[in-house]
């Protein structure tokens, strides 16, 4: 008799799971980095409002890098990593929002279907994927989520320096 349900389908709808955790660090690490940037870091010079979709967030960090004069050489690890997240984000975007059409049970793979709107219609895009390929996403995406953190952290000290500085300042 089968097990249900099967070892390797639990594995890969946790997979799934795993990756909608790590891309919560990858999206929490961003919005926290434009919140510095945007509050004490001259941003509204890029928008004054800030970006809430990620398509809007990896703009905006890099028109950031633009107005703030950073060289190219300075910028170019900044970049790579936002570009990094808008190729790892296509594939969350198939994973989360596509829809399972074909799955064989205990395969640990499947055909998704996902709608991409157009303007006057759906366009269809069929995904094949299995566990590995979504726990692959899922570790880049972790590590990702990791980079914006650290990224947000070293902002956030420099600023609280500068503020020490101010302070100090002030007082004499």
């Amino acid at each position: 008799m089968a097990n249900f349900p099967d070892p390797k389908d639990i594995m890969f709808y946790a997979a799934i799971g795993r990756l909608t955790v790590a891309w919560a660090n990858v999206e929490a690490g961003l919005d926290m980095l434009i919140d510095v940037i945007h509050r004490h870091l001259d941003g509204k010079r890029v928008d004054e409002e800030r970006p809430r979709s990620l398509q809007r967030k990896l703009s905006y960090m890099k028109d950031y890098l633009t107005v703030i004069g950073l060289d190219d050489q300075g910028s170019k690890p900044y970049r790579a990593l936002l570009t990094e997240i808008k190729v790892q984000s296509d594939f969350r975007h198939d994973i989360i929002h596509g829809f399972v059409t074909e799955m064989a049970v205990g395969s640990g793979e499947a055909k998704l279907l996902r709608f991409l709107h157009q303007k006057e219609r759906f366009h269809q895009k069929t995904i094949e994927v299995d566990t590995a390929k979504i726990m692959k996403a899922a570790r880049d995406a972790e590590s990702i989520g990791r980079q914006t953190i650290g990224i947000f952290i070293k902002f956030s000290d420099e600023i609280l320096a500068l503020h020490k500085l101010a302070e100090e300042q002030k007082r004499h």
